[in-house]
């Protein structure tokens, strides 16, 4: 079953019918990849996320085969080509040998998309946590078997996202995005070195900074959660999103700082896509 939607995709740099394709990314290897959304036809954060994309497939220990200007042009290439307002991109590095960048795949497309709805943001989400890590957490490289694990759990209890904790009883990051937690006005995050380095974490954090209220990055031990206020995750289709429970411990939804926090995020978007209409 293909991954990709629209009328066509990007296979190793030229753009071609999403019919002509059977991309098979090979299981014995391993795939880099990163997700970025477009919002009225505009790629977000784009810069940030190529820049993620590139530090993802040097931390494996190989490089992008293609320069930054060529992947962005690419990237619109592939938006201009299909009729998608707002919607995801996937960009993909997939490496058949394990031993060797030859033979490497690029790939860069739109896929399949679920954002919070209204409700969702008004009254938050459920989560639940697992107790797991993700090997070399600052990289974004496909794991199936944490996404079948997390997926599964998600369906059975019919909650919006897994947290993970790790060997010290700490909560680390979601299966899908980074996680915030506040008391008495004070933003707490796990620490960069311990999660993945989300590009809606980065400007959450530059929201805190702006609105100047206090932020520590520091494990979460799960017996602190009974202290903590409220709670939200982020992402690229989550945005600053709240939740109102972990496993049964509930959360504020209406916390003050969160929702400024969560405004001024908005004004952050939208200022960029001003700035990005034209091109």
């Amino acid at each position: 079953m293909k991954e990709w939607i629209g009328k066509h995709i990007i296979l190793d740099g030229k753009l071609i019918d999403n019919q002509d394709t059977d991309l098979i990314l090979q299981a014995t290897g391993f795939t880099v990849y990163e997700v970025f959304r477009i919002i009225k036809r505009v790629p977000l954060f784009i810069d940030d996320h190529i820049d993620r994309f590139e530090n993802s497939t040097m931390l494996t220990g190989y490089r992008l085969p293609y320069t930054k200007a060529q992947i962005k042009n690419n990237i619109y290439q592939l938006i201009d080509s299909n009729l998608f307002e707002d919607a995801n991109i996937k960009l993909i590095l997939n490496f058949p040998d394990k031993t060797s960048q030859e033979g490497s795949v690029f790939g860069a497309y739109f896929i399949e998309h679920q954002y919070p709805s209204k409700q969702d943001f008004e009254f938050g989400v459920t989560t639940f946590t697992l107790a797991t890590i993700r090997q070399n957490p600052n990289a974004k490289i496909v794991n199936q078997s944490l996404r079948e694990s997390t997926n599964q759990l998600k369906e059975r209890l019919g909650i919006y996202e897994v947290l993970l904790i790790d060997s010290s009883h700490c909560i680390t990051e979601g299966s899908r995005s980074n996680v915030f937690f506040i008391r008495q006005g004070h933003f707490y995050t796990p620490p960069l070195g311990a999660v993945l380095p989300g590009v809606t974490r980065k400007y959450v954090l530059q929201a805190i900074n702006k609105l100047k209220f206090p932020f520590t990055e520091q494990p979460m031990p799960m017996d602190k959660l009974p202290d903590i206020e409220s709670v939200f995750i982020t992402g690229t289709s989550r945005k600053a999103l709240p939740v109102n429970r972990i496993d049964d411990i509930p959360f504020d939804v209406g916390n003050q700082f969160m929702r400024e926090i969560m405004h001024e995020f908005d004004r952050i978007v939208e200022n960029y896509l001003y700035d990005h209409q034209s091109r």
